[in-house]
């Protein structure tokens, strides 16, 4: 009898450390939700040839990335709300893409280790013209991994 009962009160115990880690999330991803705005600008130039992750921390780093693409007045129109009272609590990642006019980006998530995850939407018939895509992200400054990367999956559509 006293079998019977120690092995009812381990199953007992054994389904509630189950359920426990059942029901755990996946903590590792930063909601893209949570992460304030982001902007996609077709701004029609590129930095280089790779995409590339730059960190906006200050109106300043804005009119100087700015003044490196001085011809891109859509970057310059989709930043001109960034003030310095905005850049106290927060932070702008700015990523920049090459690829063909009709493709589109999407942020599906942020990793907690700094990893942004984007699908690249490919239509079936893509127009041969390339234009480069701007990607603005704001950040508060509570989330802030020693680096960012990306991970970009190529999703195609209709």
């Amino acid at each position: 009898m006293k079998k019977i009962i120690t092995i009812i009160i381990f199953g007992i115990i054994l389904l509630i450390i189950l359920a426990v880690f059942s029901s755990c999330q996946n903590n590792n991803l930063h909601n893209v939700n949570s992460v304030n705005n982001v902007k996609y600008v077709q701004t029609g130039f590129i930095r280089e040839y790779n995409p590339v992750i730059t960190v906006i921390t200050s109106r300043t780093d804005i009119e100087n990335y700015y003044m490196y693409e001085h011809e891109n007045n859509k970057f310059f129109t989709a930043t001109t709300e960034y003030t310095d009272d905005f850049f106290v609590e927060n932070y702008l990642e700015v990523i920049n893409l090459g690829d063909g006019f009709s493709v589109r980006h999407e942020v599906k998530a942020v990793e907690e280790n700094g990893n942004i995850i984007i699908n690249r939407l490919l239509p079936r018939n893509q127009l041969l013209s390339m234009i480069y895509s701007t990607i603005i992200i704001e950040f508060d400054n509570s989330f802030k991994p020693e680096q960012f990367g990306l991970i970009i999956k190529d999703k195609r559509v209709s």
